[in-house]
């Protein structure tokens, strides 16, 4: 059976086979919800405070925190989960629930010293992640600082019970309380926004985050709060694998923060409307993060007794990305400022900060296929223990980063800066490439996106003027022309390196075929 065919069974088995059948059931229903929610509250935001100085401020705030406890809450989450797993195959239940302990409140206590750091020295927080932030912009970070200190409690607390909830088999538990967020926080956002103005941004996240701890703990047993020894060599592992993971979380956090910083420099709006930016360029990436991570996964499994085949396998499904994501991101990229009015062009959304932002797509959306492809190598390196290598390239690129946001800030302002992170991003790519794929792998990629660009200029052009035109009829054509390039390009040879199986007419009979049987 294909790849795609496997991937199809794998999908039934969680869905619609086992004992937690309606349980699975109920948690993809409502995180499907919970995502839709997720736009739904960014609209809200985009129309009550469109992207001028409150939202500036909201994106570098909240930037600054998940740098801090975000990057250092999914480090700990990475590295601890197979820790936790090697200890319960060893039957040390002790030791185990020890560690999970330590871990927690390891991560409470960095999580106080951030926010000692964010309410004695707002000011010079607000220095370093923005600034060319003054008076206003400044006053009312210093304030949103103060407001986001409970979240920093709650979202390390919830991390730790949510690879614990993972940890002892409640599966569906962390999705279906992470589901729940968007029904308290869009509510607390129209609540609050009229008695507070732009404070209520900071404030119903961290009440809604709050809210979703309590379900968190109400809903779990048996959580570990106290150790009786400290395993020190688990301790140890974690710690080391976890430095590794921050170095690569923090990496990618980093770009955002020196986007940010830059943007701080320049007219009022332009942190916000990177922001709204990056929202509609990453939504393609977790379309299909899930797929792509059970084709690697069952890939890897396949090659267990022939490693040295696995990163064929993963070159094969990074230039199946290219195929689809490097034509996507061109479309995008050609209806940039349709896409952008389309999405939040309401209430306080103006024209200028439509404009301002579908630039800033613009230059984000040509390198889609590149982030697709960093995003599948991330997870290899992770798989085959190659984290070292990685961070090191995540944090040459993020020099990069600063060097080219410093460069194309002064040319070109808001899309420059994003400009820089494509460029980086490519950079990133052929850099990973070269420490994890066979050889010649950046050379077959480059080969893959050169025969792609004539085919998706020659339609992306002239829609990037009907763009301008009409924003329905552009939207239209768009899409038509994004699935004739798919299904056109399957028959010439020159794409004959593109695993046959992720044709676009195979896996679309594939696709049928597996509904067919699970009816």
């Amino acid at each position: 059976m294909s790849d795609v065919g496997n991937m199809l069974n794998f999908a039934r088995q969680i869905f619609f086979q086992g004992k937690g059948k309606k349980a699975s059931l109920f948690s993809f229903a409502l995180s499907v919800g919970g995502k839709t929610l997720g736009y739904i509250r960014t609209v809200i935001a985009a129309a009550l405070f469109g992207a001028g100085a409150a939202m500036d401020v909201f994106h570098v705030t909240t930037g600054a925190a998940d740098l801090l406890v975000g990057t250092t809450r999914l480090s700990v989450e990475t590295a601890l989960l197979p820790e936790l797993s090697r200890l319960r195959k060893e039957k040390q239940e002790i030791a185990e629930s020890s560690l999970m302990a330590v871990a927690l409140w390891i991560c409470l206590g960095l999580s106080t010293l951030y926010a000692v750091v964010f309410l004695f020295f707002p000011e010079e927080v607000m220095s370093l992640f923005a600034f060319g932030f003054r008076d206003e912009r400044l006053e009312l970070g210093i304030k949103m600082l103060a407001l986001l200190v409970p979240f920093l409690f709650v979202s390390a607390l919830y991390g730790m019970l949510t690879t614990w909830a993972l940890h002892t088999g409640q599966l569906t538990l962390p999705s279906l309380v992470e589901s729940l967020y968007n029904p308290i926080a869009i509510p607390l956002l129209l609540v609050l926004a009229p008695l507070y103005g732009a404070l209520a941004l900071p404030l119903s996240l961290s009440l809604g985050w709050i809210a979703r701890l309590s379900i968190m703990l109400f809903a779990m047993k048996g959580i570990p709060w106290t150790w009786k020894e400290v395993p020190w060599s688990s301790l140890g592992r974690v710690g080391k694998n976890a430095l590794y993971c921050m170095g690569m979380i923090g990496a990618g956090t980093l770009y955002q923060i020196t986007d940010r910083f830059f943007a701080s420099l320049l007219q009022v709006g332009t942190v916000a409307a990177l922001g709204y930016a990056a929202f509609i360029y990453i939504l393609p990436l977790a379309l299909v993060e899930n797929p792509l991570q059970i084709f690697l996964a069952r890939s890897s499994r396949a090659a267990v007794e022939n490693p040295e085949e696995v990163p064929h396998a993963v070159e094969r499904m990074t230039r199946v990305g290219f195929y689809y994501f490097l034509p996507l991101g061109f479309g995008m990229a050609a209806l940039a400022r349709s896409l952008i009015s389309l999405a939040f062009g309401y209430g306080a959304f103006t024209e200028p900060a439509t404009a301002l932002a579908g630039q800033c797509l613009s230059a984000y959306a040509v390198a889609l296929a590149f982030a697709l492809g960093g995003a599948v190598l991330w997870r290899y390196a992770q798989s085959r223990g190659k984290l070292k290598e990685v961070m090191l390239v995540g944090y040459a690129t993020v020099l990069l980063n600063v060097v080219f946001d410093w460069l194309f800030a002064k040319l070109w302002g808001a899309p420059g800066i994003a400009l820089a992170t494509t460029l980086v991003t490519v950079i990133g790519l052929f850099a990973n490439a070269k420490l994890l794929l066979p050889t010649g792998a950046g050379g077959r990629l480059a080969g893959l996106s050169l025969r792609l660009l004539p085919w998706s200029l020659a339609w992306g052009l002239p829609l990037y003027w009907l763009a301008g035109k009409s924003t329905f009829w552009a939207l239209a054509a768009g899409g038509t022309a994004l699935l004739a390039n798919w299904l056109l390009l399957e028959r010439l040879p020159m794409f004959s390196d593109v695993p046959p199986e992720w044709m676009p007419r195979i896996l679309v009979k594939e696709m049928l075929a597996g509904l067919r049987k699970a009816a």
